[in-house]
Order: C-alpha cells, then structure tokens, then sequence
C-alpha cells in the first residue's frame, strides 16, 4: 500500500505520448497500452520530478480548485494503479525497507 510520503519512479520501458483527453501509456516490454485521463497523465508528468505523493498532490491543488483530501486520494489511486500495472517502480531502498 502506498502512502503520500512514498515516491515512485516511471519504468524507462513504458513510453507516454499525450492526447487532448489525458495520455496514452505503452509498456515497451509486452506492448500493453493504458489510457489516462487529464489528472492521470498529470501524475503521470509530475513522477518525472522524483517527489513523494504528497509533492505531487500539493502541486495539482495549485492546478485544480479541489479539496486536499480528494486530491490525496485521487494521486494515492492513480499511483497505485501505475504500480499495479508494471507502468512505475518503487526506488530500490524504499522496496527494501518494505
């Protein structure tokens, strides 16, 4: 389960091109395709700068007038699903202490 205070990281093999709706995720290694919406894709932008869940979503609400507990929820969701689906990993010494 994740927290806000994890961070995760995009895979090199999964590769992203965006479309007016969100963005379109293709993972490299079996071609599977994952389609996100616009606050999906960007989550999905913001993994990019390497900060917890928690960064990300203080940055969305910057974004989108929505309250912080539905924001948190909503990236907690998003992430985990990426994770789910192979799309991000967890930085090596945060899944050894798990």
């Amino acid at each position: 389960m994740l927290s806000p205070e994890d961070t995760i990281r995009r895979r090199a093999e999964v590769v992203a091109r965006d479309t007016p709706e969100g963005a379109v995720l293709v993972d490299m290694r079996d071609g599977n395709c994952f389609e996100l919406n616009r606050v999906g894709a960007a989550v999905w932008s913001l993994l990019e700068l390497g900060t917890t869940l928690r960064a990300i979503g203080e940055a969305l609400r910057a974004r989108y007038e929505v309250a912080p507990d539905v924001i948190e929820r909503d990236v907690l969701a998003v992430a985990a699903d990426l994770l789910k689906a192979g799309l991000v990993e967890r930085p090596r010494a945060e899944t050894a202490l798990r």
